[in-house]
């Protein structure tokens, strides 16, 4: 058992080196933590370390590692120039908090990813975390990384899977079905929000409305009703407002998530074909050496053939075990969507829920506003 909570988000510093500390508070019995009940203060470049960490780690061996939030330049800016009061109360930090929880709990469900001494340190670990040199971008490690990325960018343009498993055709045929889905389903759900939105401030306007038509009213009987009127808009104001932000936290950000899991999905594909890439060329390289072989003994140049077939033979060794490590990636991947499919039943399942549950709250409580309104009314009719 583990439950994570990332809390009381604070700014620390001022104007632009300014950033974001967020309290992070494990509950756990796993036996790969030193305590019960932990808590540490972690930034958001902290949580950016991890998931490079658990990548380099555990993404070259076909395991699924849950994406962070995405950076937010606008919503950072805005961050740092805003005051005190004005920062508590940002959709910004709301978002991004919910987001880093999501974020953490997803790799606390791992099985293999919440035993990594990185996921570990994270949680129990008091005081600032070790940064690697790679972290900046700037260092020989992280242009090399950068490098990198780069070359398999150009590998996934220019080498294409000659796909014979028929599982792995139907998954990808799968994942842009659903990549589309969810985008017409995030985009409805952020219409959603919008005119909730709207439909707040009109409650608003048609609440101080009220409230002037209350003060010009000279039968005194009627004044009282209309001034509770307004007092009964106010709260609807208020409770529309709590359904929009249910909307965006509950759902929107939610569903966004799911398509940034879209992304994951196609990288932990590619590692596959990356394998496949390293095996094949492995194969073209062992049939050159052959070839090289037999032409020297055609040419009766014996003298380098014993070193030709030392080569040979370390060549088709990598080959088996190119081959093998490309069965064993594979079935690694089956294994991690078939978990992801259930650990995303869950999620859905219990977002839902909590969707649904305080929706039927705040509908609740805009009947018992009328409800209660309804004998006034009765006294003037």
């Amino acid at each position: 058992m583990i439950e994570i909570k990332v809390t009381d988000a604070k700014k620390v510093g001022d104007g632009m080196s300014a950033y974001v500390a967020y309290k992070v508070s494990t509950k756990t019995n796993m036996k790969q933590f030193n305590m019960a009940d932990m808590s540490v203060i972690r930034r958001f470049s902290d949580f950016l370390i991890l998931h490079e960490k658990l990548i380099t780690n555990h993404q070259h061996l076909g395991r699924i590692v849950p994406l962070p939030p995405e950076k937010d330049v606008i919503g950072m800016a805005k961050m740092k120039i805003s005051k005190e009061d004005e920062f508590a109360s940002m959709e910004f930090v709301e978002k991004r908090r919910a987001a880093l929880e999501r974020f953490l709990t997803r790799i606390s469900r791992h099985p293999e990813l919440s035993k990594d001494p990185s996921f570990v340190e994270f949680l129990q670990l008091e005081g600032e975390l070790s940064r690697p040199a790679s972290a900046s971008v700037f260092s020989g490690a992280g242009l090399a990384k950068l490098f990198g990325r780069v070359g398999d960018s150009i590998n996934k343009m220019t080498y294409t899977l000659p796909e014979t498993d028929q599982w792995f055709e139907d998954k990808v045929e799968q994942i842009e079905v659903l990549e589309n889905d969810l985008r017409d389903l995030h985009s409805s759900c952020e219409q959603l929000v919008l005119q909730r939105r709207d439909l707040s401030q009109c409650t608003n306007m048609l609440s101080k409305s009220v409230a002037n038509m209350g003060s010009a009213e000279e039968d005194l009987q009627l004044s009282k009703v209309l001034s509770s009127l307004s007092d009964v808009f106010g709260k609807i104001e208020n409770i529309q407002t709590e359904l929009s932000n249910l909307d965006l936290y509950c759902l929107s950000e939610v569903i966004k998530d799911n398509l940034l899991m879209i992304t994951n999905l196609r990288n932990i594909l590619s590692e596959r074909v990356k394998v496949h890439k390293h095996w094949k060329d492995t194969e073209a390289n062992l049939e050159k050496k052959k070839l090289l072989k037999a032409k020297m003994e055609i040419q009766r140049k014996m003298e380098r053939i014993d070193v030709v077939n030392n080569e040979i033979a370390e060549l088709e060794q990598k080959v088996k075990d190119e081959a093998a490590r490309f069965d064993c990636i594979s079935q690694t991947i089956r294994q991690e969507m078939s978990q992801l499919d259930k650990m995303r039943t869950l999620e859905i399942k219990e977002v839902a829920v909590h969707y649904l549950k305080m929706n039927a709250q705040c509908q609740q409580q805009l009947a018992d506003l009328w409800e209660a309104f309804i004998p006034e009314v009765n006294q003037i009719a």
